[in-house]
């Protein structure tokens, strides 16, 4: 794992949201830089993303104590960690892996209202080759996903005793697995 990125980022988890107690409820999934074509045309470069911060932010409807459990590189982008922290989320259990964060999703916005994950080539050639690598989808490569895709030791050892719920989010089925056997091993409800 990250090391040195790791105890940067516990810094800034623990300042920012500044408590002690375990999360009520977990999300746990990816966090992503997301890169959009809007329908007309605009290009979002670097938003952040990821099913985990999204579920998360969803649970807030219900709870005020939410945790994260993902992983990170090291440039993933400060004032997205600094804003989920400012919402109140539980930062402890994003780990930072060293170098970069190579998981980036890319969209595309269609005028009729539909969203694809491959940005077409007619899109695609309205964006300046400068800024095209920005709208390749990194996700679907065996090896990024599995390097940043996060597991059960990535959840920090007093959440789970605690824990009320947990979303999973569409991973692969051996994750699944392995994390709900090791949730109820530790907190059967």
């Amino acid at each position: 794992m990250g090391g040195q990125a790791d105890s940067r980022l516990a810094s800034v988890a623990q300042a920012a949201v500044g408590r002690d107690r375990s999360p009520s409820y977990i999300a746990f999934g990816g966090m992503t830089v997301d890169n959009v074509i809007t329908a007309d045309g605009h290009r979002l470069i670097g938003v952040c993303g990821g099913n985990a911060l999204y579920s998360a932010v969803g649970m807030k409807v219900w709870a005020d104590d939410i945790g994260i459990v993902a992983r990170v590189g090291d440039d993933y982008p400060h004032e997205c960690i600094q804003a989920a922290a400012g919402y109140g989320l539980d930062l402890r259990g994003l780990r930072m892996l060293n170098g970069p964060h190579r998981l980036r999703v890319a969209f595309a916005n269609r005028a009729d209202g539909s969203r694809t994950r491959t940005v077409p080539d007619d899109m695609l050639e309205g964006v300046p080759l400068a800024e095209r690598h920005h709208f390749r989808d990194t996700t679907f490569d065996d090896s990024t996903y599995l390097s940043f895709r996060p597991v059960v030791a990535d959840i920090p050892d007093d959440w789970l005793a605690s824990a009320k719920g947990m979303h999973l989010p569409a991973l692969r089925f051996v994750t699944h697995r392995v994390v709900t056997a090791h949730v109820r091993d530790v907190n059967p409800l």
